[in-house]
């Protein structure tokens, strides 16, 4: 049972960013306060929570991995009062998440020329599901 003054914290891997000006909130009824600081998410708790409380935590302002791989860990760590040397809970491994490029789905490609050994040119017709950052490449 994690009482007054405990805190859960939540780390996200260092490839996933979390905005400064990010909010998030639980589903915690007992008054709980979620702070975001440099990448990890501490919900302090204000009264008790009992065991196999379930948990849901939304943040928003978060900036994905930029490569289409799967993260290191998030880590879970619960904590019975607000020293760091009271650990109740821990989850260190096997919460990842893995990136995915979006297809592209509109394609076309036109030969100016459809004869045998020609020299051509080619148009190739496209259309991108997300924005490429400044120094981007296609």
């Amino acid at each position: 049972m994690l009482v007054n003054l405990g805190f859960i914290q939540l780390r996200f891997p260092s490839s996933i960013a979390i905005d400064p000006t990010a909010v998030c909130n639980d589903n915690v009824t007992n008054s709980s306060t979620c702070v975001i600081n440099s990448g990890n998410i501490t919900l302090s708790i204000n009264g008790s929570i009992p065991a196999l409380t379930s948990f849901l935590l939304t943040v928003d302002k978060v900036k994905n991995s930029a490569e289409s791989t799967q993260t290191t860990s998030f880590t879970i760590y619960s904590y019975y009062d607000a020293l760091y040397s009271s650990l109740v809970d821990r989850l260190e491994t096997g919460l990842t998440v893995t990136m995915t490029a979006n297809p592209i789905t509109t394609a076309s490609v036109t030969p100016l020329s459809l004869t045998t050994y020609a020299v051509t040119s080619y148009t190739l017709n496209f259309v991108l599901k997300d924005d490429i950052s400044q120094n981007g490449y296609i």
